[in-house]
Formats: C-alpha cells, structure tokens, sequence
C-alpha cells in the first residue's frame, strides 16, 4: 500500500510538471539565468558502451576481493549487488527517504553479506575508487555541452552539476576533471545528500544551497522524468538535450 502511495504521488508531480513543461521549456530558450544546473550523464559525459558496465566490473571485482579474504562465495555477483541495492533502496523508502546511496555504501553492504567484519568499510572505499576509475575510462566528455559550460563560465554565469547517481560529487570531480570539465561552480550528487531530482527534492537542497528561487534557476538535461518533468513541477526553466 505503502509503494502504490508513493507511486501514485509521483505520477501526480509528474503530471503537473508535465502541465508547466510547455512553459519551462520556453523560458529555457533564454541563458538569462541566475544559476544554470546542468547533469552529468547523458549530458556532460556520454557512456561509451555498456551504461552499467562500470556498475558490473564494481560487482565482480567486489566478490573478488571477499574470496581473496577467504570468504565462501555462493551468490553471482550482479545479482548479489541488486539485490542489495533493493534493499537498502526499500530501508530508505520506509523512513520517508528517497533511494540515494553511494557506490561505497552498495559495496559495504555486499561485504557484510558474504560475511566480512570490520575491515568492510577500508575494502570499500578502495572498491569504490576502483570502480570510479572504471567509470573514467567507459566515459568520454559530450564536446558541445562541455564547450557551452566553459563559456557560460568565461561569461560569469554560474554553473553547476546536479545528478541522480551512486557516485559522490568528490568522486564525480574526479571523473569530469579527468575528461578536462573544469568549469563547474559545485556539484550536487544525490548520493551525497539522500535527495534526488526524480524526487525534485534535490533541486529544492540546490536551490537553498545557491540562494537563487528556482524560477531563476534553468537545468539543462537529458531525462524526460527527472531533468524535464521534475524541474519543471519544482519552477526551474528546462532545457532539454538528446542523451549521448
């Protein structure tokens, strides 16, 4: 009953944010914007392959490492990682909270399945890491839209990142820098803050953290749900790309 409730509000802010998106995205043809927010994946960078193939290598390098610690493997790797990322997605749902989590938090929590102790949480930041670097190189820069931040930023308009994702906005520094996207003001990470842009609860903690009212703010982005229908229901203006 619980899910139905939730799923049923969802459609409803998504069904006014699709009333008001004709008007956001008129308002999105103008740059005369306090803050732009733009998004990282589909948007900034383009995965070159496989979308999850970081996400899988992450699992499978993770049962690698608890076999190397002596632990008993019984379950497959991608599976075991989904199944805890349901799990810790639904603990979070139950408190009221939207399913944000870190790449750090899954890999823990995989470890402590197959029964690590205390040294879980090092092993997982060092999966964490491992699994970022994988991101790096299953990722290349979209030129257009890392061109059109850079000038945006040469002309003092403020800029920065907002994405729903598993990774941190220190571990997303570390990917855009790594593909020369040097231009950003700050990143807002879901994981980082247990909010999302689906929810449109991230944009609300971007909005407060900036000090701009959202109907000052343009996002730009790839998502119908969370990058169009989202911000538009929030106030943002929207500007819509094609995901890379």
């Amino acid at each position: 009953m619980a899910k139905l409730s939730r799923s049923i509000r969802s459609a409803l802010r998504l069904g006014r944010g699709g009333l008001w998106l004709p008007s956001a995205l008129l308002r999105g043809r103008d740059l005369n914007w306090k803050l732009i927010t733009v998004d990282i994946f589909g948007t900034l960078l383009a995965r070159t392959g496989d979308n999850d193939a970081a996400w899988q290598e992450g699992a499978v390098h993770a049962v690698e490492v608890a076999q190397l610690r002596g632990l008993a493997i019984k379950q497959e790797p991608l599976a075991l990682r989904r199944v805890i990322e349901l799990r810790l997605s639904h603990e979070l749902l139950l408190k009221g909270r939207d399913p944000e989590f870190s790449n750090q938090d899954t890999h823990e929590s995989m470890l402590r399945e197959l029964g690590a102790g205390d040294w879980a949480k090092a092993e997982a930041q060092k999966l964490a890491e491992w699994e970022l670097q994988r991101e790096i190189v299953h990722t290349r820069p979209v030129m257009s839209m890392a061109q059109s931040v850079r000038h945006w930023a040469d002309a003092n308009k403020r800029v920065v990142a907002v994405s729903d994702t598993r990774y941190t906005a220190h571990e997303l520094a570390v990917l855009l820098s790594r593909h020369d996207i040097l231009d950003l003001s700050a990143i807002y990470a879901s994981a980082d803050h247990g909010a999302s842009k689906f929810s449109g609860r991230l944009f609300d903690i971007v909005a407060k953290s900036e000090n701009v009212d959202p109907q000052h703010m343009l996002h730009i982005g790839d998502d119908l749900c969370a990058d169009a229908l989202s911000a538009a229901e929030r106030g943002l203006a929207v500007r819509r790309v094609k995901g890379q």
